[in-house]
């Protein structure tokens, strides 16, 4: 920070699947890619490494080359929206420029491959794209001219979303917020569990004979049609039928914890072949860990939630609040999310800088921000000059 003059640049890194071992497609070697090889992929990813055109010359890493080609980054900052729950998403664009005779897979090719197309043309025809980690990483030249490739770098995570080739050649990278992996392919939470009855029962019956594709428990609640139930017990003598006692048909449905009441239902009828729809339980559950069961059942990685961080924002300013409720319907999980957040009046967003703690960054919660108390010390002669300041009526 003491120098005057300073030189940045970035690194970004992307990691993708590859075959580290025999690649086969057929009777003729692959190109080292779980869709270029024949053979079962073992989970391996490689790491690849792009820089500024005008970036110091950079020793490899891992034995890997930092390839000079990234011509332009743009970087879209999260934008929290006081009200809405989510934040708006940030998002990072890098161009590239792509270059011959070099190959993203060139311990694991053919002989003659490594001379044929381009370096980003080979990597787009062997890899699925999407939803791979990556990281921008910003370096700063120390005044001796050394660079800490290891530790010298402020990281921010992201996940890959696109590469497209432009019109004059280039290639555009785009990068998306890692709480997008929340809502991949339109997911819903709960998780849908349920079967259905097999045999009709009445207004009043408290034995239900059920399909064997759902594993029961006891205090399970059930959604059947309108009506809600709660398990007693299950008969599994007869595997491929196995009978549910319910507690008493209608009436108030109790939590087991906290004692609040959680619904009261109306008995009816149901007809073999009713879905059966097993609720999912909140009970004595705090805004903080509700939410983030939300997102790890949705595979959002429980290592970028911050517990601790997370429980003081709830306990200072929701500390009494307690969810006592059944999810008793699939929902979008943007959806839940948001209904969750609005109706306590919290923020959430995905914060991609990452720290000692949580290197990949971390989802942030706090209490909307315009509800918030701001304080601030102002100093004459520093913050403010004296009669500098003016109040004015306002006019109506």
């Amino acid at each position: 920070q003491s120098m005057r003059v300073q030189e940045h640049f970035e690194v970004l890194e992307i990691d993708l699947p590859v075959i580290t071992g025999a690649c086969t497609i057929g009777t003729e070697q692959g190109t080292g890619t779980p869709l270029t090889c024949d053979q079962a992929w073992s989970g391996a990813y490689k790491t690849y490494y792009f820089t500024n055109e005008n970036a110091p010359l950079l020793p490899s890493i891992n034995g890997e080359p930092i390839w000079r080609c990234i011509q332009s980054i743009n970087e879209t900052a999260t934008e929290l929206k006081p009200g809405d729950g989510l934040s708006g998403r940030s998002s990072l664009s890098v161009t590239m420029i792509d270059f011959d005779k070099q190959d993203p897979n060139a311990d694991n090719i053919p002989a003659g491959v490594k001379n044929q197309g381009t370096y980003f043309g080979k990597l787009d025809a062997r890899q699925i794209f999407e939803n791979k980690a990556a990281r921008l990483k910003l370096y700063r030249v120390q005044a001796d001219g050394s660079v800490d490739l290891v530790s010298g770098a402020q990281t921010r995570s992201y996940l890959t979303n696109t590469m497209s080739l432009n019109e004059n050649g280039t290639w555009s990278f785009k990068f998306k917020d890692l709480l997008s992996l929340v809502n991949l392919g339109e997911k819903s939470w709960p998780i849908t569990q349920g079967g259905f009855i097999q045999l009709d029962i009445n207004a009043s019956q408290n034995t239900i004979t059920v399909d064997d594709v759902v594993t029961y428990t006891a205090l399970d609640f059930l959604r059947i049609g309108d009506e809600f139930l709660q398990v007693v017990s299950i008969d599994s003598s007869t595997p491929t039928a196995p009978v549910l006692t319910v507690t008493t048909r209608g009436g108030n449905l109790i939590a087991p914890t906290s004692g609040a009441l959680l619904t009261t239902t109306v008995a009816s009828a149901h007809s073999a072949g009713d879905e059966v729809f097993v609720c999912d339980l909140s009970d004595n559950e705090t805004i903080g860990d509700l939410l983030a069961r939300v997102l790890v059942e949705s595979d959002f990685s429980s290592a970028l939630i911050p517990s601790t961080d997370w429980s003081a924002e709830v306990l200072k300013w929701h500390p009494n609040d307690k969810v006592n409720t059944l999810h008793s319907e699939s929902e979008d999980v943007n959806a839940v999310l948001n209904r969750i957040l609005t109706g306590y009046l919290m923020d959430l967003w995905f914060d991609p800088i990452g720290t000692a703690t949580y290197p990949n960054g971390q989802a942030r919660l706090s209490a909307i921000s315009v509800w918030q108390q701001s304080t601030a010390s102002l100093t004459e002669g520093k913050e403010i000059n004296a009669y500098t300041i003016k109040k004015v009526a306002k006019e109506e």
